[in-house]
């Protein structure tokens, strides 16, 4: 496709797509890593080095780290290649322009080796332990997707507090949900599906089938919110059971900075409204009509997700306005 992408991992140079590995020392690829942590980053100089650190200082060691740098022109590049150098575990792709969250999360799981798969957004970080505790409980219950819990950290607190918007309810918590029963409780409105990626691991053959469905218009139409969405229905008419644990393993950091901030203010704002669209119409128009919980579950979600971004740009509004006036 030409998109000049560049992996400094992994020792193939594709011709086609322009992925080049410049090689950065991994150990044996023949050695299929438990775990594939996938970071999309885009000019996150600021605060990417706490979303690695809190990846590298895991107790569990078996995964490699996937960063793929979206184009980024403020030094995050610098702050990568340095990481890249002192852990084997690290790799970064590389692209010379910024295509959109969409196409890097696509190119992140093609890159991605790893049995499961795992996503950190570059402004939030892991918390200890998660990627143990994740992988222990999808191995030992045989599921393809296993959900936890997640933390907030708003702008001016200095201890975090429970992400209510994005957590599931208590008496969802420590359930193996199958496939049919999945759908079914979706439809009824009782098992409520978190959107987001990075409070998730996830079998990755069953992700790379989402992504690799995602048509090439909607990769080259710079999609930067709502992506999320576009790849989860998939994934859920394709897992075989998903499993919810009451850990918390991620804290999401909100600020006019962040990555949801900057959706919600200004010229964001309406981007993020066109997404809104984009991705709503291709997934009504592609999900399977025999699906028809997931079909209800889009417009449920989309909605809902349209309601969560209006009132996060007023908290972004206020937020700022504060930060004037102090």
């Amino acid at each position: 496709m030409g998109s000049g992408i560049r992996d400094q991992g992994s020792g193939i140079r594709d011709q086609g797509s322009g992925i080049r590995d410049q090689g950065s020392g991994i150990r044996d690829q023949g050695s299929v890593p438990a775990v594939s942590i996938l970071i999309p980053v885009y000019n996150g100089a600021k605060h990417v080095t706490r979303a690695l650190d809190s990846v590298l200082g895991q107790n569990f060691l078996n995964f490699e780290l996937v960063c793929v740098d979206d184009g980024s022109t403020d030094g995050t590049a610098k702050i990568l290649e340095k990481y890249v150098a002192k852990d084997l575990r690290v790799r970064v792709v590389t692209s010379k322009k910024n295509f959109g969250t969409l196409h890097a999360r696509v190119t992140a799981v093609r890159a991605a080796r790893g049995d499961y798969v795992m996503w950190l957004d570059a402004d939030d970080h892991f918390l200890p332990n998660i990627v143990e505790i994740c992988h222990g409980a999808a191995v030992a219950n045989a599921v393809d997707m296993v959900l936890f819990r997640l933390l907030t950290l708003p702008i001016g607190r200095k201890e975090a507090r429970f992400f209510k918007e994005g957590n599931l309810p208590a008496n969802q918590l420590g359930h193996i949900f199958k496939k049919n029963e999945l759908l079914y409780a979706i439809e009824e409105g009782l098992f409520l599906v978190p959107i987001f990626l990075f409070n998730k691991i996830i079998r990755r053959t069953v992700f790379l089938d989402a992504a690799n469905a995602v048509p090439s218009n909607l990769l080259e139409k710079h999609i930067c919110c709502y992506e999320d969405m576009l790849l989860i229905i998939p994934v859920l008419l394709k897992i075989n059971a998903c499993l919810t644990i009451p850990d918390f393993g991620c804290c999401h950091i909100v600020a006019p900075t962040s990555l949801v901030g900057q959706q919600a203010i200004g010229k964001g704002f309406h981007s993020s409204m066109r997404d809104h669209k984009l991705v709503k119409d291709h997934l009504l128009a592609t999900t399977p009509r025999e699906a028809g919980p997931c079909h209800e579950f889009v417009q449920r979600s989309m909605h809902s997700l349209e309601q969560f971004l209006h009132s996060r740009r007023a908290l972004m509004r206020n937020v700022r306005q504060s930060l004037r006036n102090s």
